[in-house]
């Protein structure tokens, strides 16, 4: 096993299974596993074309074409957290282009090209740091299969809330309930944000609604970019499989929802 490990950059074809594998087992409660199996293919197939193409690049160096590739497969995932990075850094000057995707972009590209340039001039093998890439894998990949065996067994949160009797009380006729205001302000940004990126305290509505009694998340996030799916997610209590929901049925969980039948 371990000379194997040593002679085949497996990382290369691990790691985006693997970090796929990591965001599945993290989110049981919320996502099946088979709206995943687009997400393994796609990037696999991604990972075999990378690696096929700088393997031939780099002078059939399997050990080289394994850690470039790895490299722009890593990049790819993270880029939306390297992107909210260059923006706050934007936001507080320490970034000077405001056209951020562009020149983000821009500035992988030129890191890469250095990258493939030092590989292809240098003559040392990589097989150490193939190695420690192919160990890296695998310790997550175990990690996360010792996760998923832990979890499997415990019952989703949104099906133990609705299935939990405790949480509905018993309502008699002349019982006078409080109305319930749900506000959701559309492409708003929450206060973390207003106040982290754009500088902007002390924000006057959510000061008001607080001394009104509503309770503000001032950390909130969607989870989808646009209203449809978003409400129909929060008015559901669950995340959304795209796969199997389309369009329609979505502004259709908005009024038939789980939330309103409390």
């Amino acid at each position: 096993m371990n000379r194997l490990m040593k002679k085949i950059p497996f990382h290369t074809f691990l790691i985006a299974p693997a970090l796929i594998f990591f965001l599945y087992v993290h989110n049981l409660n919320t996502a099946s596993f088979s709206s995943t199996i687009r997400s393994y293919v796609f990037a696999v197939s991604i990972s075999i074309f990378l690696f096929i193409a700088f393997y031939f690049l780099l002078r059939r160096n399997k050990y080289k074409a394994g850690v470039v590739s790895t490299t722009i497969i890593l990049i790819l995932f993270f880029y939306g957290f390297i992107y909210e990075l260059a923006e706050r850094l934007f936001y507080k000057g320490w970034w000077p282009f405001n056209e951020i995707h562009r020149y983000l972009i821009l500035t992988i590209f030129i890191l890469i090209s250095l990258l493939i340039y030092f590989l292809f001039r240098t003559k040392r093998t990589f097989i150490s740091l193939s190695y420690s890439l192919n160990i890296f894998v695998l310790f997550l990949i175990l990690i996360n299969v010792f996760q998923f065996l832990i979890s499997f067994s415990k019952p989703k949160e949104s099906d133990a809330f609705f299935q939990n009797k405790n949480l509905t009380s018993k309502i008699k006729a002349n019982d006078s309930l409080p109305d319930i205001y749900y506000i959701v302000l559309d492409a708003y940004a929450n206060d973390s944000i207003l106040s982290e990126i754009y500088n902007y305290k002390n924000n006057s509505l959510s000061e008001f609604l607080n001394s009104q009694g509503f309770s503000v998340e001032s950390g909130s996030r969607t989870n989808y970019i646009s209203t449809s799916p978003s409400l129909s997610s929060s008015l559901n209590l669950s995340y959304l499989d795209s796969t199997h929901i389309n369009q329609n049925s979505k502004t259709n969980l908005i009024y038939a929802n789980k939330v309103s039948s409390y």
